[in-house]
């Protein structure tokens, strides 16, 4: 684990011998661009501003600093960006899309390095969890006769009386 000042945001890069001199540089920064741009969105979208400013490469497997000029709003905005990037769509269109470059530059980070965010003392994992395949919605269609025996009442509702109401079954 890393260690870095409160007013530091660090994304870690952690896994089978991952250096400094061996880590994909595009990769890693697309990444730390992209969450970057996230937090700011998350920010702004608040009412609020955070600055980014320095880069510093730490040799601790491999992680990337910058200062931050709101320590506690960055840990806010981090904390709303780990939700945001499993599920994009529950936040406005500006944030969902940076949600989604965060998401897709994950992806271009080799599968066995774990990548942390820390804002001081605080840290999360940043992981992009895939929702499940559980394959094609299944569908249904049922057809039956029924006739209307009632329609009204204080909560509007139909009543209907078919085959299957007096003894039958499918």
């Amino acid at each position: 684990m890393i260690k870095i000042r409160q007013n530091e945001l660090a994304i870690e890069f952690d896994g089978p011998s991952v250096s400094p001199e061996n880590l994909d540089a595009r990769a890693a920064l697309e990444l730390v661009t992209a969450y970057l741009d996230l937090l700011t969105a998350i920010a702004t979208d608040a009412g609020q501003e955070i600055r980014f400013t320095g880069l510093h490469v730490k040799d601790k497997c491999a992680a990337i600093t910058t200062e931050t000029s709101a320590p506690k709003l960055t840990r806010r905005a981090a904390s709303a960006a780990a939700k945001i990037i499993q599920a994009p769509d529950t936040a406005s269109s500006r944030v969902a899309e940076r949600a989604r470059r965060v998401r897709r530059a994950r992806g271009q980070v080799p599968e066995k390095t774990t990548t942390r965010v820390f804002v001081g003392a605080w840290k999360r994992l940043l992981d992009v969890r895939e929702a499940p395949d559980i394959g094609p919605a299944t569908k249904s269609v049922l057809t039956l006769r029924a006739t209307v025996v009632r329609v009204g009442g204080e909560k509007p509702t139909v009543r209907f009386e078919s085959a299957l109401r007096r003894g039958h079954s499918l």
